[in-house]
């Protein structure tokens, strides 16, 4: 019955039916190549996730740490003659009044590039950045 189903098909046929089942293992091969390779990059974006998430909440613990330490901590008076003391009241006072940097640096104590963000700040006043100089001052 073996031979008789060989004569009633072509060889054509055959080559096509074979080629087909060529064409569609290859596809499956590389379905499964592709579907390893997604599964790959799945698990190593994961893996990358839970570092990114673990580092953040790692900050926040340590920043509610930080926060609780220093809420426990009595709030200690400015020592005289520390930065702490410096009055930046006082160098928009002056900047208002047309002080320059040289001026900031000496009269409070400011470093130079305080003093000159300061007099930067005051100088763009009244343009769309004047909310943020204002916090700023």
């Amino acid at each position: 019955m073996g031979e008789e189903l060989l004569e009633l098909v072509p060889m054509e046929q055959i080559a096509l039916v074979a080629l087909s089942a060529v064409i569609l293992l290859l596809f499956m091969t590389y379905i499964r190549i592709s579907l390893r390779t997604r599964d790959r990059v799945i698990v190593k974006l994961t893996q990358d996730l839970d570092m990114v998430y673990n580092g953040v909440f790692g900050l926040f613990d340590r920043i509610v740490q930080l926060e609780t330490q220093a809420a426990s901590k009595p709030a200690s008076a400015p020592i005289k003659g520390t930065r702490i003391n410096f009055s930046f009241d006082r160098a928009r006072r002056l900047i208002q009044e047309g002080a320059d940097v040289q001026r900031l640096i000496s009269e409070c104590e400011l470093s130079k590039g305080e003093a000159d963000l300061m007099v930067h700040l005051h100088r763009i006043k009244g343009s769309r950045f004047s909310d943020y100089g204002k916090v700023l001052m």
